[in-house]
């Protein structure tokens, strides 16, 4: 009897236990002038707002809301696809005293309307399904989750036209930011970019703390730049923090146009080599055709970075060299603006060029190379496969796919790579997954190359090693050489422009510099950082243990960035 007692208590505690009806809930109507909506009138599920869930299946949003005809009901996911929360029995006017019933049950439509225009504070709770209102005086409390924020302001690159407003996307956990050029000026945050300077739709600099945003706006207090550069502006809505951090350029940079491999196919185009800010790429121009820098690959988005030309128009590069201005890619009128292109001259010839683009002095410059007997078309390949530390996984090729650089003469090399048994296949590029050209063996050859992927060929490692490969996509070949192991220990490399002497012993690396050295940094093949030392007086032990192989010592002195290749034995 006291088993059954026992049994029939858990049956009722479990029945008493109602599972999460929904992982989301979205605020959906023409009611709202929250900012997230392209306007006050939107029925767009893309641009519901996403409300904040404070457990148990309850829900809350807080927002401005129009009065009159507009409404608005509530959905579980952004698309068409979705499951409704309506109003139970017919469309009115929601009680701020007694609050409402939500319902599933969608017939007719029902839905809520306000009496009465404001800031108010929506709770929705799914296990009673009921909705409450609490009317608020503005809209400071906290949390709201916006699909995006939109800084403006003289330092961005769209000015003070609030349509151009840089967009900081959301990154989870109430937290916004970008990877943004600025320039001197200063800014304020927006909640959307049709509002007009409304600023019941703009986060401020807090007047005691300019790292708090406040939506206090009845003065206009702006953040300032001083010095121009790229920025990782963050914004924390769960302690109201900003942070404005000056750094290297964090992205990546292609080169677009007509004149270039891929042309104006976003996906196609080469993605160019960055060592700290400078960028640079080696292949095909066509000359008398256009070219730009993209930071991402789209041509289609507005409001995203690129880098153009500064002259203001789009022309020839004198002498192989030119500015770069950062500028927005907007349209006005239908008509693409801040589009100012590169040139070469006709009289410079169609060939195999070196492109530079520094983004310390933000300049753009173009020499043509030796080999010409081809068209070079990327920037570099890469060495994917269970032979290699990626192992096939397509979201790390970024960071563990083995670079092969380009030599500049349509071949590709990766030295010092060590290597499991297994297979490995070459890809064209690192950020686009497995969306991108395959390189194979050919089917009658294996030291061929080819795009024919039948079967997804691949070339096998039999024997765990350290090797060489390059790739010559000149005559579709390709040379997989095994290191010979021996004794050898000591190894020695001397830049002659800086007097820097690196030292390979017994795994390590010994660097003996003329003076002192802000950071050393030491990447291996694949690109990742393996070692680092913050600061250096004249020597310095980097690493321990190191796998045999090629390395990169990327060290900080007088000022310049000086990268060095080193090889562990």
């Amino acid at each position: 009897m006291k088993k059954f007692f026992l049994l029939f208590a858990l049956c009722l505690t479990i029945g008493a236990t109602k599972l999460s009806a929904v992982d989301n809930l979205y605020v959906y109507g023409n009611a709202m002038g929250d900012g997230i909506a392209s306007d006050i009138c939107s029925w767009n599920t893309d641009k519901a707002p996403l409300m904040y869930a404070e457990g148990n299946d309850v829900f809350t949003f807080t927002a401005y809301f129009a009065a009159g005809d507009t409404e608005f009901k509530f959905i579980t996911t952004p698309n068409e696809d979705v499951t409704y929360y309506n109003a139970a029995g017919k469309t009115d006017v929601l009680d701020l005293a007694a609050g409402g019933k939500l319902s599933t049950n969608g017939e007719g439509d029902p839905k809520f309307k306000m009496a009465e225009a404001g800031w108010y504070k929506i709770t929705c709770d799914l296990q009673a399904m009921t909705i409450k209102a609490e009317k608020k005086d503005n809209g400071d409390e906290q949390p709201i989750r916006y699909q995006h924020l939109f800084m403006v302001g003289s330092a961005t690159l769209g000015g003070w036209t609030e349509s151009n407003g840089y967009r900081m996307d959301y990154q989870g956990n109430r937290l916004y930011a970008a990877d943004v050029y600025l320039g001197e000026g200063t800014f304020k945050v927006a909640l959307n970019q049709n509002k007009n300077f409304d600023n019941n739709y703009y986060f401020f600099r807090d007047a005691t703390d300019a790292n708090k945003v406040s939506r206090y706006y009845n003065v206009d207090n702006q953040w300032s730049i001083t010095e121009s550069g790229t920025y990782r502006v963050a914004i924390n809505l769960a302690d109201s923090s900003i942070s404005i951090t000056k750094q290297d350029f964090s992205g990546n940079l292609y080169m677009v146009g007509d004149a270039v491999s891929g042309g104006w196919d976003a996906n196609s185009v080469p993605m160019m080599n960055q060592d700290g800010n400078v960028f640079t790429y080696t292949g095909w121009i066509e000359a008398d055709k256009e070219f730009k820098f993209l930071v991402v690959r789209d041509l289609i988005w507005d409001n995203v970075m690129q880098l153009v030309n500064a002259a203001g128009e789009t022309g020839y590069l004198t002498d192989g060299q030119a500015n770069l201005k950062a500028a927005v890619n907007v349209k006005e009128n239908g008509v693409e603006v801040n589009d100012d292109k590169f040139k070469l001259p006709a009289e410079s010839g169609s060939g195999n060029y070196r492109v530079t683009c520094d983004l310390n002095a933000m300049t753009v410059k173009v020499e043509k190379v030796a080999y010409q007997e081809t068209h070079i078309q990327h920037a570099a390949l890469y060495m994917v496969g269970t032979a290699t530390p990626d192992n096939e996984q397509a979201e790390t090729f970024p960071e563990k796919a083995v670079k092969l650089v380009s030599n500049e003469d349509n071949t590709y090399s990766a030295q010092g790579v060590e290597l499991k048994e297994g297979v490995f296949k070459l890809l064209t590029a690192c950020d686009l997954g497995w969306s991108t050209t395959h390189l194979h063996p050919d089917a009658a050859d294996n030291g061929k190359i080819s795009t024919d992927g039948t079967d997804d060929r691949k070339w096998t490692i039999s024997e765990a090693g350290v090797y060489d490969i390059t790739a010559n996509l000149a005559d579709s070949t390709i040379t997989i050489t095994k290191q010979e192991e021996g004794p050898g220990t000591s190894f020695e490399a001397v830049s002659a422009d800086h007097d820097v002497r690196i030292v390979s012993n017994q795994g390590a690396l010994e660097v003996f510099l003329p003076g002192q050295a802000a950071r050393i940094d030491l990447f291996d093949a694949t690109g990742r950082v393996v070692a680092s030392v913050p600061e250096a007086d004249g020597y310095a032990l980097v690493g321990n243990g190191l796998h045999p192989g090629i390395y990169v010592l990327r060290m900080t002195l007088d000022g310049k960035t000086l990268s060095q290749k080193a090889l562990v034995k």
